[in-house]
């Protein structure tokens, strides 16, 4: 909560009073100020320190402040959209209820009644992980959150029933590490334009700034965490 709140808060303060951003375009910076992504997980596991507390602790910072953030995310496009009422925000409930359901109770039976039966067929279980993580991600989308949200519950909800040295987790690890993670940092790249930064020093200077206060703001949390 302290990762998500305090960084939010700085973004929309310094977007806002800092650099006279308008309010929706503040609260959109503090989005991305709050979240943070698990990103150099693959390096800690590498160095075999994810059973250290701090990096439980950061995981389980990850999955609030991610899921927040995009909850809110939702929320700020709704309301630019002029679908903000109370008719958007119970749909939203609802929505996020039957997401839940769906996918903490009716896809870890579903995968647990398939391992049972086809407990020989390795290959099936991998490709059934996988049409899980697609379908989490397809009924977000369709409650009007972000599809990562869907994706990012799957893990949770399926983890506990993979053991961390089976062939099936080794294949995802192998999978997300060489595949998915890769293709995220180049989606990311691709998305950014160069031609806007090149010669605009008001456009350096804010990220100069932005990139300090969202450092500073999540070393703030990660401190009072340590505390």
């Amino acid at each position: 909560i302290l990762t998500f709140s305090i960084p939010m808060l700085a973004g929309f303060v310094v977007s806002r009073y800092v650099l006279g951003m308008s309010s929706m375009g503040s609260m959109l910076v503090a989005c991305v100020f709050a979240t943070h992504t698990l990103i150099s997980y693959p390096i800690a596991s590498k160095m075999e320190v994810v059973k250290d507390v701090s990096v439980a602790v950061t995981v389980g910072g990850t999955i609030i402040t991610d899921t927040a953030a995009l909850i809110l995310l939702a929320l700020l496009l709704g309301h630019s959209s002029g679908h903000v009422g109370w008719g958007f925000a119970l749909r939203m409930l609802l929505s996020g209820i039957v997401l839940f359901l769906t996918i903490f109770k009716l896809f870890p039976w579903v995968l647990k009644l398939f391992f049972r039966r086809f407990e020989n067929e390795k290959g099936a279980h991998f490709i059934l992980v996988l049409a899980i993580m697609f379908m989490s991600s397809f009924l977000a989308q369709l409650g009007g959150f972000e599809p990562i949200i869907g994706a990012f519950l799957a893990g949770l909800a399926v983890n506990k029933m993979i053991p961390s040295t089976s062939a099936l987790m080794n294949r995802i690890a192998f999978i997300g590490n060489t595949l998915f993670i890769p293709f995220f940092i180049i989606n990311v790249g691709l998305m950014m334009d160069f031609r806007s930064v090149i010669g605009d020093w008001w456009v350096i200077l804010i990220s100069l700034v932005l990139t300090a206060a969202a450092l500073l703001s999540k070393w703030g949390a990660a401190f009072i965490t340590q505390k």
